[in-house]
């Protein structure tokens, strides 16, 4: 066989392995398991979603470098995009790093809450977004998210009626309901007990999810006991930093949680917590 004809073969084994790469590429893309992850991010908060499409949502970020390097590990060099961002709040244990990643990762949809008051860091990342012609759109109650056919994400909080500075910081919290086909997870940010009660009141068993991201990283302002019981998760996700000067999580908190025999996942005890869901069966990865 002359060199010639060599190469050609060569080239024509090189094109059908990258189609059969791409095409294997694609299909795994396009067929995942829908997958949330509550990223240790040391004293804050970070949820990342991968629906079973291959979109991805970050629901907000965290401030430390560990949230940094375990958020960027998680996602991997070529999956720096995110397809929507929610920011629950803008204490900066929740939205510090929006401004880091709004430099350096693809993103460019952004829901904050309807009810917020104006800061340094809410007014920097509107100004990047706007900087990457984005969308930024403030939500409240009655407001759902179509991410794909099986996801959405419903806001339970808060209300139209609630005002800008008529709340404080934690009060403000966006509260998120997401549901994949007939399972849910609950996040309400920061929100105390008196709008936990609130939301009991108005919403009664349509807090029911399989898994709550405890309010406030298990501080005794939320996590109230009638709260606890009308979620009634299968598992609670306490995100909170190794040894912080807060001592979080509350031990009384921890107690109530015992009590109601809510198993308590902790991400400064295990790290990341990931939960594949399939069917109607909640997998937590090891």
């Amino acid at each position: 066989m002359n060199r010639g004809k060599k190469f050609r073969l060569f080239i024509l084994f090189v094109l059908i392995f990258l189609n059969c790469f791409f095409i294997t590429f694609y299909f795994f893309q396009k067929n995942q398991k829908f997958e949330i992850a509550f990223i240790n991010v040391g004293q804050g908060n970070a949820t990342i979603i991968k629906t079973e499409n291959n979109k991805k949502i970050i629901i907000d970020s965290g401030n430390e470098m560990l949230a940094l390097k375990n958020i960027s590990s998680y996602v991997g060099f070529f999956g720096r995009k995110f397809d929507m961002s929610f920011i629950t709040h803008y204490d900066i244990d929740h939205a510090g790093l929006f401004p880091f990643f709004l430099d350096n990762f693809k993103m460019n949809t952004f829901f904050e809450s309807k009810v917020y008051n104006d800061n340094f860091l809410r007014n920097e990342i509107i100004k990047k977004v706007k900087q990457k012609s984005g969308i930024f759109s403030s939500l409240s109650a009655g407001d759902k998210i179509f991410v794909d056919v099986n996801t959405n994400i419903e806001v339970l909080f808060p209300d139209d009626f609630f005002f800008d500075n008529s709340l404080d910081e934690n009060e403000s919290s966006l509260v998120l309901k997401i549901n994949y086909k007939n399972q849910s997870v609950l996040i309400t940010g920061d929100l105390p007990k008196k709008f936990e009660k609130y939301l009991v009141k108005k919403y009664g068993n349509k807090l029911k999810s399989d898994v709550l991201v405890a309010g406030h990283h298990g501080s005794a302002t939320s996590s109230s006991e009638e709260f606890l019981e009308v979620v009634n998760p299968k598992y609670i996700v306490i995100s909170v930093g190794k040894d912080n000067s807060y001592n979080l999580p509350n031990k009384d908190v921890i107690e109530r949680m015992k009590k109601l025999n809510i198993p308590i996942l902790r991400t400064d005890e295990i790290g990341n917590v990931i939960f594949n869901f399939k069917d109607n069966e909640l997998i937590l990865k090891e």
